[in-house]
Order: structure tokens, then sequence, then C-alpha cells
């Protein structure tokens, strides 16, 4: 439950007085509408952050085609109501959009490069510190281990420097 639906009225008389009072019916109606907004503001970030700004303008161009028949047909009958209501589907759809766009893009996560045994391996890098990478957003320091497989193979446990974990 958003808190505006119990304070939203209060706040409308003490901060703008009774005359405003009539605003109060399409505030509740903005309210999904805000809370979808709110959503999608913060994972069009995240799309915008891995170079996809292009989802972004593609809801937002899907929003605008929702939201303007709407405000056609709903303000004429329905007036201030009717913007608020069709604000606040354009908004869901705007959010439902991202929120496709989102899943679709976090699920898929592909490196442009791949740490190996020769960038990290103690003894393979003659005892020398691991490989540098340029776009390192943490340190690591842990062995490369793999474990039996149905082939029979022995744990495999090689000793590492403490490396760099490459963000791409």
């Amino acid at each position: 439950p958003n808190p505006l639906f119990g304070v939203g009225p209060l706040l409308v008389r003490i901060l703008y007085g009774r005359e405003f009072q009539p605003s109060i019916v399409p505030l509740f109606w903005l309210l999904p509408g805000i809370v979808a907004l709110s959503i999608s503001k913060v994972l069009t970030k995240y799309l915008s952050g891995i170079g996809k700004p292009f989802f972004n303008s593609t809801a937002s161009v899907i929003s605008l085609a929702v939201n303007a028949p709407l405000l056609y047909l709903l303000v004429g009958s329905q007036g201030l109501r009717g913007a608020a209501i069709a604000s606040s589907v354009s908004y869901v759809v705007h959010a439902l959009v991202v929120i496709v766009f989102y899943v679709r893009e976090s699920r898929r996560i592909v490196s442009r490069r791949r740490v190996t045994e020769a960038d990290v391996g103690f003894a393979q890098r003659g005892g020398r510190p691991a490989e540098l990478f340029s776009d390192s957003v943490g340190v690591g320091f842990y062995n490369i281990d793999l474990h039996p497989s149905a082939s029979g193979r022995n744990t495999l446990n090689i000793r590492s420097a403490p490396f760099g974990i490459p963000l791409g």
C-alpha cells in the first residue's frame, strides 16, 4: 500500500488548502502509475548502465502511444480524473516494457574476456602476480578448483595469485 493513500488528502489540505480538495481523486488514480514509474526509473538506469539506452527510448515511445489516445478518449469525458487515469496506465505500460527488457538483458551475462589458469595460476605464471585487467571491479583470491566429473577425473586444485575480476 502506498502511504499517499492515507496521508494524501491531509497533505493536499495542509499544503494547498480546501480549494484543492478536488485534486485528491486524480491523485489516487495516479498512485499506481507513480509506483510503476518508480520501478521503471530504477531499471532504466540499469539498462543505460549496460549500454542499452535504446530500450528506455523504446519503452517511452510505446508509453506515449498508449497515453496519447487515452488522453484523447478520457479527458473529454472524465476531465482531470481521465488525465490521471491515462497517465497512470501509460506509466504502468512503461514499467512493464522496461521490466521485459530488464529480464531479457539481465539474464544474459556474457563476458568479453574469460579469466584462465594462465592469467591467475601461481605456478603457470612462475610466481609472478596475476594478469592485470583494466576494468577490474574486485579482487579474487581463491584457488582454481574443479570437482570430480562423470568421467572419473579427480579433483583439481590449482593455487592462484590474487587477481582482479574483470567487469566485462
